[in-house]
C-alpha cells in the first residue's frame, strides 16, 4: 500500500498508468511492426525475430516511460518502483490487450463467423497470464533502476543493468517459445498441453519471483513510519 513517506498519491499512479501505457505503446507498436516486416513476417502470423525482439523493444519503451513519468517524484528507491513500473506496466498491458481482443474477433468473423468465440477464449488466456507479465516485468525492472538512486537522481548500476537483461529474456523467451508452439506442425492438443503448462510455469515462477523482490525490499527498504510519525507527514 502507499504511505505518507512514499509522497506518491493514488491519482498520480493512476495517470502514469493511462500515461506511461500509451506512451510506451506509441513506441514499440510501431517498432515492433518494422522489426517483423523487416523479418519477414506478417500481422497474422509475426516473425520469430520480431516476438524475440519484443522484449528489447516493449521493455525499453516501458522503461523509457517509467523514467520519464518518475522524473520529479521526490522519493526514488525499490519500493517506489514497484509501484511506478507496475503501473506503467498495466497501462501498456492493458492497451495491447485491447488490440488482441480486437484482432481475435476479426480473426473469429473471417474464419466462419466465430469472432465472440475467438474474442472469448484470447480474453481469457490473456487476463490469466496478463497480471503477470508486463506489470511484474517493469515493476521489478524499475525497482532494481530506483533501488541505484541518489539524492533523487538515477544512477547506473550493475544490478539494474542485470535485472534489464533479465526481463528481456524472460519477454522474448515468453513470445518466442509460444510463437515457436504455434508454428509447428504438431498434434493441436499436444501443442494447447504444451502451452498450457509452460505458461503455468512461466506464471508461477514470475508471481514467485516478485514476492522474493517484494519481502526483500521490506526488509532492506525505507522503515514505515509508527503512527505518530504518520499523522505528522499527514498534516
Amino acid at each position: 500500500k502507499l504511505r505518507p513517506d512514499d509522497k506518491l498519491s493514488a491519482p498520480r499512479l493512476l495517470l502514469i498508468v493511462a500515461l506511461g501505457g500509451l506512451a510506451a505503446t506509441l513506441v514499440a507498436a510501431p517498432a515492433n511492426t518494422l522489426i517483423d516486416i523487416a523479418s519477414g513476417g506478417t500481422s497474422t502470423q509475426p516473425s520469430e525475430l520480431s516476438l524475440i525482439m519484443a522484449g528489447v523493444v516493449e521493455e525499453t519503451a516501458k522503461l523509457g516511460a517509467v523514467l520519464l513519468l518518475a522524473w520529479k517524484l521526490p522519493v526514488k528507491d525499490a519500493r517506489i518502483g514497484l509501484f511506478v513500473g507496475g503501473a506503467v506496466g498495466l497501462g501498456f498491458s492493458v492497451i495491447e490487450n485491447v488490440g488482441y481482443l480486437l484482432d481475435a474477433f476479426a480473426r473469429g468473423q473471417d474464419a466462419g463467423g466465430n469472432g465472440l468465440g475467438f474474442f472469448i477464449g484470447v480474453t481469457i488466456g490473456r487476463q490469466l497470464t496478463g497480471p503477470f507479465l508486463h506489470p511484474v516485468f517493469s515493476a521489478l525492472l524499475a525497482a532494481a533502476v530506483f533501488s541505484a538512486a541518489r539524492d533523487g537522481r538515477y544512477r547506473l548500476s550493475i544490478g539494474a543493468v542485470l535485472a534489464y537483461l533479465g526481463v528481456v529474456a524472460a519477454h522474448g523467451g515468453f513470445d518466442g517459445f509460444i510463437g515457436l508452439m504455434q508454428s509447428l506442425p504438431v498434434n493441436p492438443v499436444a501443442r494447447g498441453s504444451l502451452l498450457l503448462l509452460f505458461e503455468f510455469v512461466f506464471v508461477a515462477a514470475s508471481g514467485v519471483t516478485w514476492l522474493l523482490i517484494v519481502r526483500r525490499i521490506r526488509r532492506t527498504g525505507r522503515a514505515a513510519p509508527v503512527e505518530g510519525e504518520a499523522a505528522a507527514l499527514t498534516v
